[in-house]
């Protein structure tokens, strides 16, 4: 491979996995990472030296500098952002120098920015973006359960997620955002608003996980699906009942409401990341069904999954022409059946049923 990968975030948590995996996949030879800080970026390369025996590219690029990004952009074939921008200067940069990237963003407001970008450019080259497990593979699993069913119907996507997780406070911080939003709960032909993290449903995973009760919540992906005909309802909580009921307990106290303070957002956060114990193997839970089809995973944790994710949409953007370009969803460049081998090793257990159609 001549053009390098790019990453951006590489010293956050998913960062961390997304840079194991890039090494796995392409070899340290064709990662770039990067940083602002040049000194955090040299003690960086040299935990990468020591782990794999090579230290790896590396550029300071400063992600709110136009100009530092452009330089940074250079001879790179593929960029991964595992950074929160407001607005979307890279994709744009990115479409400029038609150079294909992943984002797994999953915030309202930068992904409407994001596909403005369509109507603005003439894209050349695929910008992904809400691209890890949930949202990302979860709208292929979607897509893939709506098209095995007969006839038009609501499809369930749920991921139990881990309290022994390795959720940093930006993804905690984004999470209980998402659980304070009144949903719209599709049911048939009739809808209801109902209170997020509230509305319950019950799932059956492969074991080790068995039965799990999921909770309704307003995550985006679900907007962007139902504008190609797919309705869906989207469902999550924690292995952890009682830090189930303390978040439902936060919201109707009204206390997720001030996660636009910094203070208090950044103490809960904290507080509900430091559930991980350490000593508890992170096993989490992904489903896509219908009355006559679905789809059950049990995977590693959410953060190694969502890399392993990012790893198998990168391979395919870097080894194929796609007849797609601009900012695009993982359900619409993908299906499942091209990128379930990439994602083979995060997957614990998997069933799949499709009933007889009467």
């Amino acid at each position: 491979m001549q053009d390098k990968i790019l990453i951006l975030g590489s010293n956050g948590i998913l960062g961390k996995y997304i840079i194991e995996k890039v090494i796995h996949s392409f070899g340290v030879e064709n990662l770039v990472i990067s940083d602002y800080e040049k000194n955090r970026l040299s003690r960086k390369k040299e935990q990468i030296c020591g782990q794999f025996g090579k230290e790896p590219n590396s550029r300071v690029i400063d992600v709110n500098s136009e100009d530092s990004v452009r330089k940074g952009l250079n001879s790179i074939g593929i960029v991964i952002l595992a950074i929160q921008q407001n607005e979307p200067l890279i994709q744009r940069l990115c479409l400029e120098y038609n150079i294909p990237s992943i984002d797994v963003s999953v915030n309202p407001k930068f992904i409407s920015k994001a596909l403005s970008l369509n109507k603005q450019t003439t894209n050349q080259s695929l910008q992904l973006i809400t691209a890890g497990l949930f949202p990302g593979l979860s709208g292929i699993l979607a897509k893939e359960i709506a098209k095995r069913s007969a006839k038009q119907e609501t499809v369930d996507v749920g991921l139990l997620q881990s309290a022994n997780g390795t959720n940093g406070k930006t993804g905690v911080s984004d999470m209980l955002t998402i659980f304070d939003r009144d949903v719209e709960w599709i049911q048939q032909d009739n809808s209801a608003i109902k209170s997020g993290f509230s509305h319950k449903k019950k799932f059956r995973f492969p074991d080790p996980i068995g039965n799990a009760t999921l909770r309704l919540a307003d995550f985006v992906e679900r907007n962007y699906l139902k504008s190609i005909g797919i309705n869906s309802n989207y469902w999550t909580s924690f292995d952890k009942e009682s830090l189930n009921k303390s978040i439902s307990l936060l919201k109707k106290l009204g206390f997720l409401r001030l996660f636009k303070y910094p203070v208090v957002g950044n103490f809960l956060s904290a507080a509900i990341s430091k559930q991980n114990q350490g000593d508890k193997q992170e096993v989490i839970g992904l489903v896509a069904k219908s009355s006559n089809s679905e789809i059950y995973m049990v995977l590693k944790s959410d953060y190694e999954a969502t890399a392993s994710c990012v790893i198998a949409f990168a391979k395919k953007m870097l080894g194929n022409k796609r007849s797609y370009n601009g900012v695009r969803f993982p359900f619409e460049a993908f299906i499942f059946e091209e990128i379930k081998s990439d994602v083979s090793d995060v997957i614990m257990e998997i069933s799949a049923l499709d009933k007889v159609r009467g």
